[in-house]
C-alpha cells in the first residue's frame, strides 16, 4: 500500500498550497488593471518587508551583543542593550532631521518652518501648493454658503 499519512504531512500540505494561493492572489492585485489597487498593494508589501528586515536586523544585532557581552553579568548585558536602544532612536532623530531639511540642509534649501502664506490646498489641481497673494486667498466653502443663504433672503423680501 503506502506510507502513512499523519497529521504532520496534511499540516505541511496545507501550508504549501495556502502559500501558493497566497502568492497567486498577490501576483493578481499587483497586476491589477485599476492604479490605486496596483498602488497599495505595492504598499503594503513594502511595509510588510520593511517591518521583517527592521526585525530581523534588531534580531540579528541583540544575539551579537548578547553573545559577545553575556560574560560580563546581568547588569551589563541590560546596559548594552539599552546602549542598542538608544543608538537606533539616536540615528532615527539624526535621519527625519537630516531628511526633512531641519539640519544640514543649505542655506537657500533650507527648511523656513516659521513662514505664513496661502496656497492651493487641493491635491487634484495642477498649481497645488502654489503660493498666493492675501488678496487672493479667500474661504471658498464660506462663499458658497453664503451664496446659498443670499437667494432664500432675497425671495422673503
Amino acid at each position: 500500500e503506502g506510507e502513512e499519512i499523519s497529521t504532520l504531512d496534511i499540516g505541511v500540505g496545507c501550508m504549501l498550497l495556502g502559500g501558493v494561493t497566497f502568492v497567486m492572489c498577490l501576483f493578481q492585485m499587483v497586476n491589477y488593471r485599476d492604479d490605486d489597487v496596483r498602488r497599495y498593494t505595492w504598499r503594503v508589501v513594502s511595509d510588510t518587508i520593511a517591518i521583517f528586515l527592521a526585525v530581523l536586523f534588531f534580531s540579528g544585532n541583540r544575539d551579537v551583543l548578547s553573545k559577545f557581552f553575556g560574560g560580563f553579568g546581568q547588569g551589563m548585558l541590560i546596559f548594552v542593550h539599552l546602549m542598542h536602544c538608544c543608538i537606533y532612536l539616536a540615528s532615527m532623530l539624526i535621519v527625519i532631521g537630516v531628511t526633512s531639511g531641519v539640519w544640514c540642509a543649505p542655506e537657500d534649501d533650507a527648511a523656513h518652518l516659521r513662514q505664513e502664506h496661502w496656497v492651493f490646498f487641493d491635491g487634484n489641481m495642477s498649481n497645488f501648493g502654489d503660493r498666493l497673494k492675501p488678496e487672493e486667498a479667500r474661504c471658498v466653502r464660506a462663499e458658497q454658503r453664503a451664496a446659498m443663504a443670499a437667494p432664500a433672503e432675497h425671495d422673503a423680501e
